[in-house]
C-alpha cells in the first residue's frame, strides 16, 4: 500500500534527507570537535546543551506550534537543523560549537514528532502500521547513511563539503516538504471525513 502511495513516496525521501542531516550531529560533530583539538569532554558538553534545550523547550513549544500547519513547522525546523549543522563547519572553539548546537537543537525541538504524525495521518487506518514501518525504515536508512556516507565524505573529501552539503540538502528538502502542505492537508482532511 505504501509503495503505491505517490504522496508518501514523495514525502518519505524528503524526510529521510532531513533525518540524514540531523544524524550528522551524532556522527560528524564528534569528528569536528576532535579535529579542532578539543577534548572529548567538549562533545559531551555539547550533548548536554542539546539535552537541556530539548527538555526545557519542547513541552512549551509543542502546544504553541500545534496552531500551525505541520509541514510548514517541519520545514522551519528542518531549516534550523540544516543551518545549525552547517555552522559546525565554522566552529573552532567551544563558543562556536555551542552556537551550532543551540541552532540545531531549536530545530529538533520544532520538528519533534511531526514527521511521524504526518506519516500516520496519511495512512488509511487499516494500514497505519505499514506507513509507520516505512517511516522507521527511512529513519534507519538516514542514520546508516550519516554513519557511512557522512563520515566517508568528512574523512575523504573534507568537512567543508559535508557541511555545505548538509546546508543545501537540508534546506532544499525542508522547503520541498513545506511545499507539500496543501497536498497533505487535502489528503488528511479527506481521511478525517471518510
Amino acid at each position: 500500500m505504501v509503495l503505491r502511495d505517490r504522496l508518501a513516496l514523495l514525502l518519505l525521501p524528503l524526510l529521510g534527507v532531513q533525518l540524514f542531516v540531523y544524524s550528522l550531529t551524532e556522527v560528524a560533530l564528534p569528528l569536528a570537535v576532535h579535529d579542532s583539538g578539543l577534548s572529548p569532554a567538549v562533545y559531551g558538553a555539547m550533548a548536554a546543551v542539546n539535552a537541556i534545550l530539548v527538555v526545557a523547550l519542547q513541552p512549551l513549544s509543542t502546544a504553541w506550534l500545534a496552531r500551525f500547519p505541520q509541514l510548514a513547522v517541519q520545514g522551519a525546523g528542518g531549516t534550523l537543523i540544516a543551518v545549525g549543522v552547517a555552522l559546525t563547519g565554522l566552529a573552532d572553539g567551544i563558543v562556536g560549537y555551542t552556537v551550532s548546537v543551540v541552532v540545531w537543537s531549536l530545530g529538533e525541538v520544532v520538528v519533534a514528532g511531526i514527521a511521524a504524525g504526518v506519516v500516520a495521518n496519511l495512512a488509511p487506518a487499516h494500514v497505519r502500521g505499514r506507513y509507520q514501518g516505512a517511516f522507521s525504515w527511512t529513519w534507519g536508512v538516514a542514520r546508516f547513511a550519516a554513519l557511512t556516507l557522512g563520515v566517508t565524505v568528512y574523512t575523504t573529501i573534507g568537512p567543508t563539503v559535508l557541511w555545505w552539503t548538509a546546508l543545501v540538502a537540508g534546506t532544499a528538502t525542508a522547503v520541498a516538504t513545506a511545499a507539500l502542505t496543501s497536498r497533505v492537508d487535502a489528503r488528511t482532511s479527506h481521511e478525517l471525513t471518510a
